[in-house]
This record gives C-alpha cells, sequence and structure tokens, in this order.
C-alpha cells in the first residue's frame, strides 16, 4: 500500500494520457505498475466486502460479529437490562395535548388487537 496522494496524482496522470504510448521510461512503466496493484487491490476489496455480505445475510446475528467485530460492541449473552435502560427525560407534546389523553392513547396503541378490511372497506379500487 502507498500514499493516497501518490495514487491520485498517478492516476490522474494516467487519465491525462502521460502514462500511455510505444516509448515509456522506467517511471512511466513503474507508475503504471502502482496502478495496476491500486486496481487489483480495489477489486479484491470488492470481492471480499461482497463476500462478507452474502454470508452475513444467511445469518446477521451469527455472523456480524465474526466477519466484522468492530461492528458488535457485546455477544447476546452480554446484554443485560442495564443494556436497556430507560433515561429520565420529560416529553413535550407540541399540539397542546394533555397528559389524560396521551395516555390513553398510548394505553390503545398498546392493547393493539390485529384486524382486517375489505378492499370496500379501504376503498382500495377507488369509486366504481
Amino acid at each position: 500500500m502507498y500514499d493516497p496522494w501518490l495514487e491520485h496524482r498517478l492516476r490522474l496522470a494516467n487519465r491525462r494520457g502521460l502514462l500511455t504510448g510505444k516509448h515509456l521510461s522506467r517511471a512511466q512503466e513503474f507508475a503504471l505498475d502502482l496502478i495496476l496493484v491500486s486496481e487489483a487491490r480495489e477489486q479484491q476489496q470488492k470481492m471480499s466486502d461482497a463476500f462478507k455480505l452474502a454470508v452475513i445475510s444467511a445469518d446477521p446475528g451469527r455472523y456480524i460479529p465474526i466477519v466484522y467485530p468492530g461492528w458488535t460492541s457485546k455477544t447476546d449473552e452480554e446484554i443485560t437490562d442495564k443494556d436497556f435502560k430507560e433515561s429520565a427525560g420529560d416529553w413535550t407534546f407540541t399540539e397542546g395535548l394533555d397528559k389524560q389523553s396521551v395516555e390513553e392513547t398510548l394505553d390503545d396503541l398498546m392493547a393493539f388487537t390485529p384486524t382486517t378490511l375489505s378492499a370496500e372497506e379501504m376503498d382500495f379500487f377507488g369509486p366504481p
């Protein structure tokens, strides 16, 4: 691996056509070698990332800590109730709701029971 500034400059020189032609100096040939190494490294990184994502998609809970250990700080066994403690805070409502109506709405949401609607009830197909 080499300096990103150098890599940028070499790619710029290549795009400007300074690294093309029949008669290249040793410096130009070396610069082309570095560009090829850089491109191969990028291709390898893309393939590696694609493979890692494919592995993770099979079972994220199992493979994320293995493939990307820095993404998770704790395993499932290390997580305790303390990790989910609620922080003290004050809820402020800007719509002028009183505390009683908010609590009633919250109770209604928590007591949600699944229901079904017909297409006519949802006006799914629009007016007849």
